[in-house]
């Protein structure tokens, strides 16, 4: 069985994979303060109560946006199950090719995320889904030269897919049809941005982050629930769009993070939502840097983080 880590700002994610199924997935806060010993007692618990056989978990891959807690997930998976995990970071193949400034200074979860999300919409069937109304209009900028894409094997072009991370803070990344990561839009996270509000408006209380009854809010807690869920909401849509108008061409949009199903239904322009898109794209490195290396494709080594 496979470890899946995914370190973030918030919280922490294990996921057990076996094979491609993800058989159990666990979360624990992100605690900077909790040492290397007490996060594999913590693990090993949680794992015992879900059941899983501590024996059978023979292989490890962590994805960490916090540094401090990298080589912390490094020693729990050393202690709690005795093997050496790989970790995602400079040399990993990714089987992507990384189109940013700075390789280095994109987040190791925006790349993860990102070759999940290039698979996920590779296996679609369905066309895209059209750009939506409003008036029509050119790209503001083209970020990569046109060029014709091959079909895949059912006889259709894959189009390019559009990742919203709503996390602690909701990015969007932009892979083509192609395979090729090209960067994104950072934004503030809806968590943080709520807390902000509360503690610089005086006469206003903190609320639960929930959909209100109606956009209209006819107090102050509708109000405030209405700004976050529906302002958030806006937000997407009109990031989408002027993400799809810059690039020109059709491009999928999979939502992933903890507010994602709260957020997703009220959008027009998120398609899917999954859960665990991070953990996909996780066991998909690993394979993709485990594999003999006589069969790893071009693009891998083409695409290392380096």
């Amino acid at each position: 069985m496979l470890l899946a880590i995914d370190v973030g700002n918030t919280n922490i994610s294990f996921g057990v994979l076996e094979g491609e199924a993800l058989r159990h997935h666990l979360r624990c806060e992100s605690a900077r303060a909790r040492t290397a010993d007490e996060y594999a007692v913590l693990v090993r618990q949680m794992l015992d109560l879900r059941g899983v056989p501590l024996a059978r978990i023979d292989s490890a891959i962590i994805a960490s946006v916090v540094p401090p807690l990298t080589d912390t997930m490094v020693g729990l998976v050393e202690r709690a199950f005795g093997i050496e995990p790989l970790v995602v970071g400079p040399g990993i193949k990714t089987g992507m090719a990384i189109l940013y400034e700075n390789p280095r200074e994109v987040g190791a979860d925006r790349i993860v995320n990102a070759v999940a999300a290039h698979e996920w919409v590779k296996r679609k069937a369905e066309p895209a889904r059209p750009h939506g109304g409003g008036r029509a209009e050119a790209p503001e900028r083209a970020v990569a030269p046109e060029r014709s894409v091959a079909p895949e094997a059912g006889g259709e072009a894959a189009p390019g897919v559009i990742v919203v991370d709503f996390g602690t803070a909701t990015t969007f990344d932009c892979v083509t049809p192609r395979g090729e990561y090209l960067g994104g839009v950072i934004a503030p996270g809806i968590q943080i941005s709520a807390e902000a509000l509360f503690s610089r408006a005086a006469r206003l209380s903190r609320v639960e982050i929930a959909l209100p009854p109606r956009v209209v809010g006819r107090n102050p807690v509708h109000s405030m629930q209405s700004g976050i869920v529906y302002g958030y909401a806006g937000l997407v849509d009109g990031l989408v769009g002027r993400l799809r108008r810059e690039l020109g061409y059709p491009c999928r949009v999979v939502a992933t993070g903890g507010l994602a199903r709260l957020i997703a239904p009220q959008t027009e322009t998120i398609e899917a939502v999954d859960d665990d898109l991070t953990l996909t794209g996780l066991r998909l490195l690993y394979e993709r840097n485990t594999a003999p290396a006589a069969s790893a494709p071009p693009a891998a080594r083409a695409g290392d983080l380096d």
